[in-house]
């Protein structure tokens, strides 16, 4: 696969085998278009995290309860229910990761998100595991040639595809003792 910026990835496949040869690509999620690459490539992950914004959140995407068993130990029984039942994008910081390389589990800004759209959703499940992402353009941050040159491939959205603002997305905080805290709730 042969890097080129200007004619993006037109199947789930090119992407996972970019994803795995530790490549980073820009594709859409749900709220914002995102860098994204493999949440357990330390070399990938040295490469987003410096293209990055240094307010931006790292997030872990995941598709189901399977992946976020990969991440996250001691996780209470109602975070459980309020992660399965969030209408909207949920992402949640946790106390205690693992599974993954240092350098991410000593970021404590670090959250992991449970996709619900069927687009990045099918990306992640397709994947495998968690795909590390950081937001580069929003509803009111333009995708411009210049954050598309930061990736290595560009995956289209479906047609179709509409993303749900920004205002939708909840953050929710579980600490080592099991409480739990909405430092965002979507509206």
């Amino acid at each position: 696969m042969e890097k080129n910026t200007k004619q993006p990835i037109i199947s789930y496949r090119d992407a996972v085998q970019a994803l795995k040869t530790g490549q980073i690509i820009l594709f859409q999620t749900e709220i914002d278009w995102v860098l994204g690459c493999d949440a357990g490539n330390e070399n990938a992950i040295k490469n987003i995290l410096a293209l990055a914004d240094d307010d931006e959140v790292p997030t872990i995407l995941i598709s189901d309860i399977i992946h976020h068993n990969q991440y996250v130990q001691n996780v209470p029984n109602i975070a459980w229910d309020i992660i399965e039942f969030a209408e909207f994008p949920l992402s949640v910081l946790f106390s205690k990761y693992k599974g993954m390389p240092n350098l991410l589990i000593e970021n404590q800004d670090l959250s992991i998100r449970f996709v619900k759209d069927d687009f990045p959703k099918n990306l992640v499940y397709q994947f495998g595991r968690g795909i590390l992402t950081v937001p580069v353009a929003t509803k009111t941050i333009e995708l411009t040639d210049e954050i598309k040159q930061k990736a290595d491939y560009q995956v289209p959205s479906p047609s179709g595809f509409k993303a749900i603002p920004y205002a939708r997305l909840s953050v929710m905080k579980i600490t080592e003792d099991g409480s739990i805290k909405f430092i965002k709730k979507g509206n």
